[in-house]
């Protein structure tokens, strides 16, 4: 019936959705940085705006967590608390990702291709991990002159400085900063257009700083413009006009994202795609339309989950790729001449590789995305699993310990009753002589 209100979605499946966008643009990253190995290249000529998501998605999250904050606090947050704030969304990050990088680290030494070491040692590759593993990998000393084993992970290191910052800066100067938001998003923005020559060109020099960063910068802010967008839609009832709007404004987001991704080359078209990245991460947190009903669902967690381990081993996993493909194909040449299981696994893997039967150069096709992109997902998801029973093992030490110090309190509180009902001290008394002695048996060990 016209003008009926829709009961509003459950709060806690709202970031469903978001979850599924995670992983496409994660997988839409790793097909573009496979596709640039390929003699020819069809699909992602000017990117995959995958960071771009992930920029407005950063600084969407930061300013709902201190929206949320603030409609608990009485006072406003103080430098201290604003910096604790910071420090603390730091640390989230760090928990988060370095278990997936020292996973990665491994993974990155076991199918490094010698061949291309130029003369360096296993221990040399080992030791030149070390801006990955410290986050610096999207800085003047991280990049190598354009090259790093993750090149990549400029973006977690952008997502960790301007993260600080911004969540810093919404929790201490809250109105402040959500009134100069969009005019920061907008004059960098402009500053990155003006100084880079495409939306690909994240490691030129800008001013003291990186393009990346600049990138980084602007795109969060956007995200706490877009977070303000959404506070505003969000008061309001859920109309049956409001859905079909939204849903509207979603799904002609999503063409357009793929008429200026797919087949795009580069050119200032390419700068569009932010306008409607915004409209999906807001049209997705209202959680109104068709689509977002469909995409809000466990299987949607779990796609987003293994985003964080694609993103970092994906990189990586092209090199390994392409050089056991090369492998497998010329042992299957020599076999297949008297084996027909190996002349039909020849055939099936012909053309793959960016060259035909004729040897002549192809862009990537279908059978080439799909075996990459399988194995892939298969290691984040092996990458996963080992995160969680790393995390599970030491929640059950850490409970162990716990638990035998409760026993152990246990016991001396009994022990120091069972005194006092013999000596008629007090128990308090009884319990420290008994703690005291116990120190002391420790010290003497």
């Amino acid at each position: 019936m016209k003008g009926q209100t829709l009961a509003a979605p459950k709060k806690h499946n709202r970031v469903a959705s978001v979850e599924f966008w995670r992983f496409l643009f994660t997988f839409l990253v790793s097909l573009y940085h496979f596709e640039i190995y390929f003699p020819k290249r069809k699909l992602f000529l000017s990117g995959s705006s995958a960071v771009e998501f992930f920029f407005v998605l950063a600084g969407f999250t930061i300013a709902m967590a201190a929206a949320h904050k603030r409609d608990k606090q009485l006072e406003p947050c103080t430098t201290r608390q604003a910096h604790l704030l910071a420090i603390d969304f730091i640390k989230k990050k760090f928990i988060a990702i370095w278990p997936v990088l020292f996973i990665w680290a491994i993974i990155y030494v076991l199918t490094v291709d010698t061949t291309m070491l130029f003369g360096k040692s296993l221990l040399d590759v080992i030791l030149n991990l070390e801006w990955e593993l410290l986050f610096l990998v999207g800085t003047p000393f991280g990049f190598n002159y354009g090259f790093a084993p993750n090149m990549p992970l400029w973006f977690l290191t952008c997502l960790m400085v301007m993260g600080y910052i911004y969540t810093f800066a919404i929790n201490r100067y809250y109105d402040g900063t959500r009134f100069a938001a969009p005019v920061i998003g907008i004059f960098l923005y402009i500053l990155f257009g003006l100084e880079a020559m495409s939306t690909l060109d994240h490691n030129i020099q800008v001013g003291f700083s990186t393009a990346g960063m600049v990138k980084g910068a602007a795109e969060m802010a956007l995200g706490i413009t877009m977070y303000q967008v959404y506070e505003v839609l969000s008061k309001r009832k859920v109309t049956i006009p409001m859905r079909v709007i939204v849903t509207i404004i979603q799904i002609f987001s999503i063409i357009r994202l793929y008429q200026l991704i797919i087949g795009a080359y580069v050119s200032m078209d390419n700068y569009r795609r932010i306008i409607y990245i915004m409209a999906i991460v807001v049209t997705s947190f209202l959680n109104v339309s068709p689509i977002d009903r469909i995409l809000n669902n466990k299987f949607s967690v779990l796609l987003g989950k293994i985003s964080l381990p694609m993103y970092i081993t994906h990189y990586t996993l092209i090199n390994f790729w392409f050089a056991q493909l090369m492998k497998i194909k010329g042992d299957l040449m020599f076999k297949m001449m008297y084996s027909p299981s190996a002349e039909a696994l020849y055939k099936f893997l012909e053309g793959t590789g960016g060259y035909d039967k004729n040897f002549r150069q192809i862009p990537m096709t279908f059978k080439d995305a799909a075996l990459y992109m399988g194995m892939v997902i298969i290691v984040a998801i092996a990458v996963t699993v080992i995160v969680e029973l790393g995390r599970k093992a030491y929640r059950d030490i850490l409970r162990t310990i716990a638990e035998n110090k409760a026993a152990e309190e246990a016991r001396l509180l009994e022990e120091a009753q069972l005194q006092s009902n013999i000596t008629g001290r007090p128990v308090d008394e009884s319990l420290a002589e008994l703690k005291g002695e116990n120190v002391a048996e420790e010290v003497k060990e």
